[in-house]
This record gives C-alpha cells, sequence and structure tokens, in this order.
C-alpha cells in the first residue's frame, strides 16, 4: 500500500501524539488460501478464446471440460488473485479457472480432478455442504 492511499482507521491504524507503537493493527478481511492466492473482490472476465492457448485447450479437451462449464465457473466462482492485478484462479465447487486479466486462459481443471489440497480451498470458501 501507498502512504498516499493511507486513510487512517480505515487501512492503517490511528495514529496519536508521540507514538511510538510497534505493534500494528492486523485486519483479517481477505480469506488467505496461503500459496494459491487471496480472495478477491473483481468483476467477472471473460474468456478471450481467440487468445487462449494451445496448452489451455489440450487442457480442456483432456479433462472433458466444455466452454459453457468454463463460463460457468467464472459466473459462480470464486476469484482468487494469484498474481496482483494480471492473473486470477476462479474457484468453484465445479472446478477452477485459471484467467489472465486480458481474457487469456490459462488452465482448468474439473472436481474430479480435485486433489485434497483443493478440496480444503473449495471447502474454505463455499463450507461444508459443497
Amino acid at each position: 500500500m501507498k502512504i498516499s492511499e493511507a486513510v487512517e482507521g480505515d487501512n492503517i491504524p490511528l495514529w496519536h501524539p508521540r507514538c511510538r507503537c510497534t505493534t500494528v493493527a492486523y485486519f483479517d478481511d481477505k480469506i488467505d488460501l496461503g500459496k494459491f492466492g487471496n480472495v478477491v473482490d473483481v468483476d467477472d472476465l471473460d474468456v478471450d478464446w481467440d487468445l487462449s492457448s494451445i496448452h489451455a485447450f489440450e487442457k480442456m479437451e483432456s479433462r472433458n471440460i466444455s466452454k459453457t462449464l468454463v463460463e460457468d465457473i467464472i459466473k459462480n466462482g470464486k476469484s482468487v488473485e494469484q498474481i496482483p492485478n494480471e492473473k486470477y484462479a476462479y474457484v468453484s465447487p465445479k472446478g477452477v479457472v485459471i484467467l489472465r486479466k486480458d481474457g487469456k486462459l490459462i488452465t482448468t481443471w474439473s472436481e474430479k480432478d480435485f486433489d485434497d489440497n483443493m478440496k480444503n480451498i473449495v471447502k474454505k470458501l463455499f463450507g461444508d455442504d459443497k
């Protein structure tokens, strides 16, 4: 965060005269998914199918994933920022879509391909009933 964007009491702690505090307030407003990324509110991105790589289409075909399923995951999933302002994972109980901000599809996989770690991420995002 840039100091110019600091708002006292909102995204930084309140200051007081002659402050010598070494403790910084912690605001747990993001769901931290470790190395996978942080949940963020971002407008749904549209897949630019012309820009998407051959690798992405090969993975879709080998994993039996349709364009409709990819678009459904993006529409109904939660966005996880993996590279700030560049690459996002859309996660839903049906699958995961990795997408660049420009719409390039990187890869995707369905729920049948989830490992235990991915199942835990889905549980953290959507609860136990998914």
